[in-house]
């Protein structure tokens, strides 16, 4: 099996695929890396070019559901995956009206 893996040209993804490369490498999984600038690596994990892709997540907010929304739903821009669950969107959206600190334990 061969999997492209696509990544910005940054030092510190560098190392994180070369740590990935070489752990999948010992279960017979064969890494392609692929070190591209920065608009092709949006227009690329946006086309769904790639297996994997190494990216950042910046948030201004501590709270998990900025990452869910941003990250997670259903076709939200940078839902690079495209993975799409009825019931965890529903869940999302669900806790944004929620005012309540007890119902959101």
């Amino acid at each position: 099996m061969r999997i492209d893996l696509v990544l910005r040209d940054l030092n510190h993804h560098k190392l994180f695929a070369q740590a990935i490369q070489a752990m999948l490498r010992e279960i017979g999984i064969q890494i392609n890396i692929r070190v591209v600038v920065e608009s092709t690596w949006f227009a690329d994990v946006a086309n769904g070019n790639f297996d994997l892709a190494i990216g950042a997540t910046v948030s201004t907010l501590l709270d998990p559901s900025d990452y869910f929304n941003a990250w997670y739903r259903t076709d939200v821009p940078q839902n690079y995956s495209f993975w799409s669950n009825a019931a965890f969107d529903k869940l999302t959206s669900s806790e944004e009206h929620t005012s309540e600190l007890q119902s959101l334990r």
